[in-house]
């Protein structure tokens, strides 16, 4: 999922980082200045003049797993890569691209309204139904069938304790749906995990649709 985890600071040296989702499927290609694919939604959505103002200032760099920055606390929930772009010139940018404007803040709506989605799902589902919705979110965005999470990790992201999540994890391997590894989950059986999960993974997906995600 696109995201800018954390605000402009007053330092000089402040970033705005926006993480790279899957490419949808009619998108236009773009490319950076050092040639790598540019598969981001919103900078694929604008303008090639809006794009053309931030191309020379958009540098790819590595996401690891849990990524800390100071006052504000961004979590990648799986290793990947993105671009990001100095704040200060971000800020000049976002003044006078009117369609980068608007793509980020739809993309602020329906993001908020997938957070109160979650919240709701967390607060009233099971954890064997949660936690197939979180795997099927995971793998949409992570497009393989080996997903590097820990039971740990998955707790925190279920807002439960690990003995659930490990309780919920071994109903789902012994019907079939998926392998606990050592520090990873592999998905065995999409279509019988999906049938699992709660009706949030489909509302969810809706609003992925939305934002031109899968």
């Amino acid at each position: 999922m696109s995201r800018i985890p954390d605000e402009a600071s007053n330092s000089p040296m402040s970033d705005n980082i926006i993480a790279t989702p899957a490419l949808p499927a009619k998108a236009t290609s773009r490319s950076d200045v050092a040639g790598r694919v540019v598969s981001n939604v919103i900078l694929l959505s604008l303008p090639e003049k809006e794009y053309e103002m931030l191309a020379p200032h958009v540098e790819h760099l590595h996401l690891p797993q849990r990524l800390e920055r100071a006052t504000f606390r961004a979590i990648m929930q799986m290793q990947g890569s993105g671009f990001r772009v100095r704040s200060e010139v971000f800020l000049d940018v976002l003044l006078r691209a009117s369609s980068l404007r608007s793509e980020l803040s739809r993309f602020g709506l329906v993001h908020g309204m997938q957070v109160a989605q979650l919240v709701a799902c967390n607060r009233l589902h099971e954890i064997n139904q949660r936690l197939a919705r979180c795997l099927l979110m995971c793998q949409d965005r992570f497009d393989s069938q080996l997903l590097p999470l820990t039971h740990e990790f998955l707790a925190q992201m279920l807002g439960t304790g690990r003995p659930s999540v490990s309780l919920a994890a071994g109903a789902l391997e012994a019907a079939g749906l998926i392998e606990n590894l050592r520090g990873t989950v592999k998905i065995l059986n999409r279509k019988d995990l999906e049938e699992t999960a709660c009706e949030c993974y489909g509302i969810i997906q809706d609003f992925n649709v939305g934002l031109g995600l899968k």
